[in-house]
């Protein structure tokens, strides 16, 4: 009866009777109060009067201020818990982790933990093995592992200069895994220039690769299967940068010099505000009851296949256009399945995340509001689950009893 999501720095878990409740990833906060904890044990290095001379400050305290903190998925695990991704990433150094949590107590557990990685989104088979999404501290290309948790074996299933995301075991096919992929594009000094559309694919038996899905216009991608082979995934116009013409491109030659002096100036300035702030102890105090809740997380943007979207922008346009239980995510976000047979059919819009019952229902997210539908039933509204101020990537923990209420569409 479970509905798994990520708010922020927080894991919501939301039900078909309207409530919801917010867990902390103590796995964050450990990490950033140990951050808090070696600034003040190695304080007596930085606060000599040669430190002073120097312009010596905490490297602990520098990384406590430019650190970010995200939780990247959440998964279902049993009927007592669920796993979640997080990562922390510093200026130098970033960590991440999967982690075992009990929904009763709260307890976590270690899964794997690596350096220099970010564990991204994921999937679980119900047995041993997990599959994630993994970039290197370094890279901008993300690629599907695997990880084995009774062995600790951790092996890369796919490869390459591309962006793959949102790996899914099948539910009709042993050892096969779905996922979307997007190459990277890139100029004679490798600089990123564009993304290639987002296409489905699959690895089955961690060898057999095959492109399931894909439209050089649209971005396809979070794909699921059901049991009955029926593949369900997000669609959205792709974008292409805009080229640059020559009065462009002439402006900016013209104005290269006042960027770098600019760039300079602002850099400065930067690290003139991170030394006087590393010199008040008054700011570790404010973290000592939950030090992940006062880093300065963006509630106004979120990216979404490499599209920025502005949330409060998004949610006026919607309420705008009259919709009861306006959401955030844009309309061109859709939801589609395509049968065993290959026939294409939409079933909703502005969707910013889903998954499957067991019944091959559908629950899905607008980023505020979650619905549930039956797909199979074409005359089927969607019914409103509950709401929060952010809900995204969401997953369900088990079958869900459909609900008495009557629709609200």
């Amino acid at each position: 009866m479970k509905i798994l999501y990520t708010s922020n720095l927080n894991i919501g878990i939301g039900d078909d009777e309207g409530k919801i409740q917010q867990h902390n990833s103590m796995y964050l906060e450990k990490y950033k109060q140990n951050l808090l904890n070696t600034a003040q044990k190695d304080d007596w290095k930085y606060s000599g009067a040669g430190a002073q001379f120097q312009g010596l400050t905490a490297p602990s305290a520098y990384e406590i201020e430019a650190s970010s903190y995200s939780v990247n998925s959440v998964c279902p695990f049993s009927a007592e818990s669920y796993i979640y991704s997080a990562v922390a990433k510093g200026v130098s150094a970033t960590v991440s982790a999967i982690i075992k949590k009990n929904y009763e107590d709260g307890l976590e557990q270690f899964l794997i933990n690596r350096n220099k990685e970010n564990l991204d989104s994921m999937d679980y088979d119900g047995g041993d093995r997990i599959a994630v999404s993994v970039q290197s501290s370094d890279e901008a290309a993300k690629n599907i592992a695997i990880l084995n948790i009774k062995t600790n074996d951790f092996f890369s299933l796919s490869g390459g200069d591309s962006i793959d995301e949102h790996p899914y075991f099948s539910r009709s096919h042993n050892n096969k895994v779905y996922f979307d992929s997007r190459g990277i594009g890139r100029d004679n000094s490798m600089r990123i220039v564009e993304y290639a559309s987002s296409t489905i694919c699959a690895i089955e038996n961690n060898s057999r690769f095959e492109e399931v899905l894909s439209d050089p216009k649209f971005d396809v991608f979070c794909p699921k299967n059901d049991k009955d082979g029926n593949l369900y995934y997000l669609k959205k116009p792709h974008k292409k940068p805009k080229s640059k013409n020559i009065f462009r491109s002439l402006l900016d030659a013209i104005l290269l010099p006042f960027w770098l002096v600019y760039g300079l100036f602002r850099l400065l300035v930067f690290f003139a505000g991170i030394a006087k702030r590393s010199s008040k102890k008054s700011q570790d105090k404010s973290f000592s009851n939950n030090p992940t809740k006062s880093q300065n997380v963006s509630e106004r943007e979120l990216y979404i296949q490499n599209q920025l979207i502005n949330i409060e922008k998004e949610q006026k346009i919607n309420s705008k256009k009259g919709a009861k239980y306006a959401g955030f995510a844009p309309k061109s976000i859709e939801l589609w399945c395509m049968d065993k047979h290959g026939d294409h059919m939409q079933i909703a819009k502005g969707v910013l995340s889903y998954d499957l019952t067991s019944d091959n229902e559908i629950v899905y997210t607008n980023g505020r509001f979650c619905f549930l539908i039956d797909p199979n039933d074409e005359d089927a509204k969607p019914i409103v689950l509950f709401n929060d101020k952010l809900i995204d990537k969401i997953r369900i923990n088990k079958t869900l009893d459909k609900p008495t209420e009557t629709s609200v569409f």
